[in-house]
């Protein structure tokens, strides 16, 4: 069958603005990185400060996972979006969140698994094992959740909504500083803080991010007889 994309159509100024705003997003995670480390290495010790890189190098794997298993849901929906099969868009989304959920679900079962073994996974201080336990849990968390949500999320990316998509996330990074520096400068200077920081901002983008998608696209929802 061949696609009508006539009504999908691509501006060169539109890609220039999401171009920058991207460059945008990097610089300020850059800045931010750069800061933290600084400010927590003259501020806890570097047992507690090595917790960051451990705990990291554990779910280095996750981005491969989460390519495998979300691939080619957005250039599906678009094939869907651009034949006008608004019904296909439906099938496409029941059929891949119900197995992402499982996916998701999986993950956080198997973080469960690390954190409550990762004193034997890893060389942790034992001052720091429950914190590290902690880290591991809110991190497979997120992650987690994030998996279902890709294919609730296509909206912005079929209807090219790239610099709202890019104003979204540079909002979640803003709001992800500014708690953050609200937990150590005024809760706790720890790298659980980050974590947390981290965490909670990306749960808030994951949300938001559905919410826009959906409203951009609505064919995009959960039917279970669609299956």
């Amino acid at each position: 069958m061949i696609c009508d994309l006539h009504h999908i159509q691509v501006s060169k100024k539109l890609v220039i603005i999401n171009s920058a705003s991207s460059l945008v997003t990097r610089l300020l995670s850059i800045t931010v990185l750069i800061w933290v480390q600084q400010y927590l290495l003259k501020n806890i010790s570097v047992e507690e400060y090595s917790l960051l890189p451990i705990i990291y190098s554990l779910i280095i794997f996750l981005p491969v996972l989460t390519v495998i298993g979300t691939g080619g849901i957005k250039r599906y929906i678009v094939v869907a979006y651009a034949e006008n099969r608004e019904e296909r868009i439906t099938q496409i989304v029941s059929s891949m969140f119900p197995v992402l959920c499982l996916l998701g679900l999986c993950l956080f079962l198997l973080g469960g698994v690390l954190a409550w073994n990762i004193d034997s996974v890893l060389r942790v201080d034992p001052e720091y094992v429950d914190e590290a336990q902690l880290m591991l849990m809110l991190i497979m968390l997120l992650e987690a959740v994030r998996l279902p949500s890709h294919s609730l999320n296509s909206g912005l990316f079929v209807k090219q909504r790239f610099v709202l998509l890019n104003v979204i996330l540079v909002c979640a990074e803003c709001f992800r500083l500014v708690l953050l520096f609200i937990l150590l400068l005024g809760v706790s200077v720890s790298v659980l803080s980050v974590v947390v920081a981290t965490v909670v901002a990306g749960l808030v983008e994951v949300v938001v991010l559905v919410v826009v998608s959906r409203r951009l696209l609505p064919a995009q929802r959960v039917v279970p007889s669609a299956f």
